[in-house]
């Protein structure tokens, strides 16, 4: 730290051979672009200053007067006085981007850093602390080490429900239903047919199969029988079938058709198995740490990535979240996402070993929105999962009101707006509403968040995603995976009994996203990718993820947050960032909305241009009647249109003699066949270099 000293008090001196530079002299010669919401080059400011102390006479007594000028002329201004026997700290702050518990934070953080200066002035910055001792202990007081003993696996806890009341319905899809008895007998029939067939323990099963009650029934069949699933998506393409069924090293593919060829051997779960024993196979061999599902996840490199949960810890994620969904013998779960994701196992599995009826929502319902509200009109769900993006698409429609479930909605797999929440009370007041955070790597889910009654108190326009499920923590770091103090932001690592068992192919995959625990010895984190930090009132805030930032001109920029501004705006209702690459090298941002339409469109614009700085503005916009979502229901970056250079729109054609030979030139430069003479050549993609060829 007296090495980090010594090189900003030279940098100060350096600069302070410049101090009689006229300030507006520097903004002339940079061409700043000028934005009046911010203050140029700098938005904080220390100020230290040294005052006269005069002795106190019986004439006039000397004191400081602190004047109070009613307004921040900068962010943050740190007035630092000189003082008989100290240092006295005053912070000037924008309440317009602070409040009152985050400036005391950043002078307690300020104090222990000096603190640490005087006592250990050797210290390296990496290794300095801005926790306290209590804080620090709070922190890791929810670190703990796995239990040795796990729940039963999860087939094994809806074997005892079907025993319980084998004549309650377990399944519903599209009008068909099976009770618990039927389920299980049917499960058992398929279970003893890949016994049969050799299937061993551990060996993998893929579900090549169309949403429906028979998922079900395979899936439960192939756990029973000691096997893992490998739920893959009938409308991939065959090329990513063939990959995910190798990769997976799968022995056999479940499909419904014949039709379906692939190059490992099928088994048509429609085939009569009523030869075969309705029983419970009976296993010799423990379940905890054998895999339960492969699921596929999408991969940096283009490739899906297979992460492999075992039994322990799903069944370890079904006790944490049971008492969260909170739901009666009976209620009806509806469960909205695909199979191939696990945002459907917060409904499917709990459903089942709670004595629920689980809802299948069919694909065709899905698809059709007034089938689905004709359908929930007469078959009312207690409670369901969705994704917002989905949610509210169909919010936007009249018969909304039926959407909502009775009971609890939880939302998962995307930042939840605070907007959606007060739309959704609209239809349904005393809806409980609950946020659930947590990546596939996690077994489904590790944080929720209940929505309170009052939304007044939320500082964020999105909700926090919580407080870590039950034998589960997260805890965020920095880069050098050291904690952060509240309020401050880093990286979301989890640990605890939800923990998969890590990626099947690949050890630098592994070592990459699961690390030892440093600060429990003998256990592992996940590393997220995702930047949060831990509120004071001990909830977590999801800030969005790492890897969608982006470099525009030499700026950092994060994707996301162009997106949450845009979603804001009261003519987009969705929105997605995405960065393209031009012919020219260049780079340009593309914005995608779901909204009013291109007609706003530069009232869009120009509310954004208030909000966020130049280079966070995007240079292209396309309007869509709807952003294209994956199976799980987020948005499908990679199937976004994109834009052909040469078919950008021209909205004002050259005039002047002097106009067509710099659209010719800014053609050429830009290899493109028209440009709009009212934009600006940078925000067509131009870049400095090329402005000068």
């Amino acid at each position: 730290m007296s090495a980090l000293v010594q090189i900003t008090a030279k940098e100060c001196e350096q600069s302070m051979a410049y101090q009689d530079i006229p300030f507006n002299h520097i903004l002339d010669k940079i061409a700043y672009v000028r934005n009046p919401q911010v203050n140029p080059i700098f938005q904080a400011i220390l100020t230290y200053q040294i005052f006269p102390h005069y002795q106190a006479t019986s004439l006039f007594k000397y004191q400081p007067l602190k004047i109070d000028y009613g307004v921040a002329k900068l962010d943050l201004n740190l007035w630092v006085e000189k003082e008989r026997d100290g240092l006295l700290f005053t912070m000037n702050y924008s309440t317009a981007l602070f409040n009152g518990d985050t400036i005391q934070r950043m002078l307690a953080d300020l104090r222990t850093i000096l603190d640490a200066f005087i006592g250990q002035p050797k210290l390296a910055v990496r290794e300095l602390s801005l926790l306290s001792h209590t804080e620090r202990t709070n922190i890791l007081a929810g670190c703990h080490s796995i239990p040795d003993i796990s729940p039963a696996a999860v087939h094994q806890q809806f074997e005892q429900q079907a025993c319980l009341i084998p004549s309650a319905i377990a399944v519903r899809c599209a009008g068909r239903t099976l009770s618990y008895k039927q389920l299980n007998q049917q499960a058992n029939r398929l279970a003893h047919y890949l016994l049969e067939k050799g299937l061993s323990c551990g060996e993998r099963v893929a579900l090549l199969m169309a949403k429906s009650e028979d998922c079900v029934v395979a899936l439960l069949a192939v756990l029973k029988a000691g096997g893992c699933y490998v739920p893959v998506d009938i409308n991939l393409p065959q090329q990513q079938v063939d990959f995910i069924l190798t990769n997976a090293s799968v022995r056999y593919v479940l499909v419904e058709s014949e039709e379906r060829v692939t190059h490992v051997p099928c088994i048509n779960v429609n085939q009569k198995f009523n030869n075969l024993p309705e029983s419970n196979p009976q296993l010799e061999q423990p379940m905890d740490d054998l895999p339960a599902y492969i699921i596929y996840t999408s991969g940096s490199s283009g490739k899906p990535k297979g992460v492999k949960v075992n039994h322990s810890h799903l069944s370890h994620y079904c006790q944490a979240v049971t008492p969260v969904l909170d739901q009666k013998p009976g209620a009806r779960y509806g469960m909205f996402s695909s199979f191939t994701t696990d945002l459907a196992h917060t409904m499917l599995f709990p459903a089942l070993i709670n004595q629920g009826q689980l809802d299948v929502i069919h694909s065709q319902h899905l698809s059709n929105p007034q089938k689905l509200f004709d359908y929930l009109a007469t078959s009312p769900l207690d409670c369901m999962k969705v994704t917002p993006t989905h949610l509210a698409a169909l919010l936007g429609t009249p018969e909304a009101s039926k959407l909502i479930p009775k009971n609890l909605l939880v939302l998962g797999g995307e930042k939840v707006p605070v907007s959606l929440i007060q739309h959704i009370r609209e239809f349904n007041a005393n809806c409980r509403i609950v946020n659930h955070y947590g990546p596939t790597e996690c077994t489904v889910g590790v944080t929720t968040y209940n929505v309170p009654a009052e939304l007044d108190r939320l500082e964020s326009d999105y909700l926090p995603i919580g407080v870590p499920l039950k034998d589960s923590h997260v805890l965020v770091l920095d880069a050098s995976q050291k904690l952060v103090p509240a309020k401050l932001p880093g990286e979301i690592y989890i640990g605890g009994a939800h923990l998969a068992a890590g990626y099947i192919d690949g050890t630098e995959k592994n070592r990459d996203g699961f690390i030892p625990h440093p600060y429990l010895a003998g256990q592992r984190l996940y590393r997220s990718g995702d930047k949060g930090r831990l509120l004071p009132d001990g909830n977590l805030e999801f800030l969005g993820r790492i890897d969608r930032q982006v470099k525009v001109r030499g700026y950092r920029v994060e994707l996301t947050a162009i997106e949450d501004v845009l979603r804001q705006l009261p003519e987009v209702t969705n929105a997605a960032v995405i960065q393209c690459q031009l012919p020219t090298g260049a780079t340009s941002l593309v914005a995608y909305l779901c909204g009013v339409g291109e007609r706003y469109q530069a009232t869009v614009q120009s509310e954004l241009q208030k909000k966020l700085p130049h280079y966070m503005q995007p240079e292209q916009w396309i309007w869509l009647e709807s952003l294209p979502l994956t199976s799980g229901g987020k948005i499908n970056y990679t199937a976004l249109p994109r834009l052909r250079p040469d078919t950008r729109q021209c909205t004002q054609e050259p005039k002047s003699e002097t106009e067509h030979r710099l659209h010719d030139i800014y053609c050429a430069v830009l290899e493109c066949n028209q440009v709009d003479t009212q934009k600006n050549f940078f925000s067509l993609g131009g870049i400095l270099l090329m402005h000068y060829n």
